[in-house]
């Protein structure tokens, strides 16, 4: 008899996974779709279900891999299929987000707001524009910014600008209108 031990071949390993998480009815109903492309269902830009999900599967717990019953799903979402359930799930599920893509987009927002900032505001001594990566390195160290997920980032930079003009001898670009 023979001792070797094998993988198992129906085990889908949840490496690059985010879980969409829906509490509705006293349940609560979870769907594995690929990374970034939640964010691309709700856009409108990815309608295919299958490029989303990475199973079309509805879970109770999706890390244990533990599916819902097909009689709770027909009690919570009656008269509707697998398919809709998991674009009701999709569209006003709850998304859980990494650390990993948390700090990316956080990084992606302070380069948005220095961009902003460049673009506006000069050296009150000589005039000139700063680059956008001066921009950021004063936000980052000088003027302790914390870039806020709940406010667009031209919000954060008009903010921004005015902590710079009081404090570190910034001040608003001149308009140049032409006629």
């Amino acid at each position: 008899m023979s001792r070797r031990v094998g993988t198992p071949m129906n085990k889908v390993v949840l490496s690059s996974v985010n879980v969409v998480r829906l509490q509705r009815g006293g349940g609560r109903f979870e769907v594995a779709c690929y990374p970034n492309k939640v964010v691309d269902y709700r856009s409108g830009t990815e309608t295919d279900l299958d490029e989303v999900l990475q199973i079309r599967t509805v879970f109770k717990n999706v890390s244990k891999g533990v599916a819902t019953p097909k009689k709770d799903l027909a009690k919570v979402f009656p008269k509707m299929s697998v398919d809709d359930v998991c674009r009701e799930i999709l569209r006003s599920g709850q998304l859980q987000v990494s650390a990993r893509e948390r700090g990316a987009a956080s990084e992606a927002l302070i380069r948005d707001v220095a961009g902003i900032v460049a673009e506006r505001v000069v050296d009150a001594a000589t005039g000139a524009f700063l680059p956008p990566a001066s921009v950021e390195r004063l936000l980052r160290d000088e003027a302790n910014f914390a870039p806020s997920a709940t406010r667009s980032a031209k919000q954060q930079a008009l903010d921004v600008i005015k902590i710079l003009e009081r404090d570190h001898g910034l001040r608003r670009a001149p308009m140049e209108l032409r006629v």
